[in-house]
């Protein structure tokens, strides 16, 4: 027989009472409703092993894009390397390592995040502690590498075509790697100290971690306006210098587009970004602001490619863009050096 005992329930049997005391303390608040729920969960709470449209949504997304940029980066890579190869080895010009270098920072954050998602992929639930902060600080970082990337390149093409400043790169361009993985680094600070964990689709920074959104969002509208200054600048030089070639309307043109590329594929990747940032300081975690992130991350891997066939083409040689760095021709130096980086 069942019997109520002050809001519980207790089993009888004859004049013994059972051991077996429900009460409403031991019965879980969560309903079956409640976990199909995904607008009620906190921002830190992983997806719950729950599939649903929205699910295979963003990770149908997430793998087309991760796949189509691995495959961009790869084939930048392996151009670059056949280029190398039929050059006999010796050193190729900035115009053809800059773009390998992007290629080989696309298809490193193509790796870690292929790693990150794959977990959340098959069993929907993030990676666990602390693989979970681990893969999310990698991620993070190597995204902030890519866009850096891009800023340091912006800042010292600037100084060297517009303020006549050079640099020496060092072997391998180690200082240039330096000075990029020293500042990609500096944002990600904010977060070591448990700043890093589940998201709601993978890990990455936490959202509650607004300190976090604000530094990046901040640190990337920098870098986007050094980029507008630096380029216009360029821009105007290129406009206002008119140097004695052998065909200049024909140099210069080309000169332009390659500049206006560069300009489209920084500000069309890391828009996105911009808005992923501010939606993560206001807190939202919805499935659209994951999609648009992905976007941008896989953006320039993707652009890289077209435009890497469109400047060189489908031939092992190097072409005139890529070896405008070694005339001699004093007058023109400043104009090749534009198309050089």
């Amino acid at each position: 027989m069942l019997k109520s005992v002050n809001g519980g329930i207790t089993t009888q049997s004859g004049d013994e009472t059972s051991a077996l005391t429900i009460t409403s303390e031991n019965v879980p608040t969560t309903s079956y409703a409640n976990l199909h729920a995904p607008s009620t969960w906190p921002s830190t709470q992983p997806y719950n092993g729950i599939k649903d449209h929205t699910f295979y949504t963003v990770f149908t997304f997430v793998y087309v894009f991760l796949t189509l940029c691995f495959i961009s980066s790869s084939y930048v890579i392996y151009r670059t390397y056949m280029k190398w190869k039929y050059n006999d080895y010796e050193s190729l010009p900035m115009s053809l390592r800059l773009p390998f270098y992007a290629a080989a920072i696309d298809l490193f954050l193509t790796i870690v995040f292929l790693i990150n998602v794959s977990y959340a992929a098959r069993y929907a639930v993030q990676w666990y502690s602390p693989i979970c902060e681990m893969l999310g600080a990698l991620s993070v970082w190597s995204g902030c590498l890519n866009v850096h990337f891009f800023f340091v390149i912006t800042i010292l093409t600037y100084l060297r075509v517009c303020r006549k400043v050079q640099f020496d790169y060092g072997k391998y361009d180690y200082k240039f790697f330096l000075i990029i993985v020293l500042w990609a680094s500096l944002p990600e600070l904010p977060a070591l100290n448990g700043g890093y964990g589940a998201q709601r689709w993978w890990c990455g920074t936490k959202g509650a971690s607004r300190l976090i959104a604000i530094t990046s969002f901040a640190n990337l509208a920098l870098g986007l306006c050094l980029t507008a200054f630096a380029y216009v600048r360029i821009l105007i030089l290129l406009a206002n210098h008119r140097p004695q070639l052998d065909d200049p309307s024909n140099i210069e043109r080309r000169i332009t587009q390659v500049i206006v590329r560069y300009i489209l594929l920084f500000f069309l990747q890391w828009l996105p970004a911009g808005a992923y940032s501010i939606t993560q300081m206001n807190g939202d975690e919805a499935a659209w602001t994951y999609i648009v992130w992905i976007l941008g991350q896989t953006f320039n891997g993707i652009a890289n490619a077209i435009q890497y066939i469109l400047i060189e083409g489908l031939s092992h040689k190097i072409t005139l863009s890529s070896n405008s760095s070694n005339s001699s021709n004093n007058t023109i130096l400043v104009t090749k050096k534009c198309i050089e980086i």
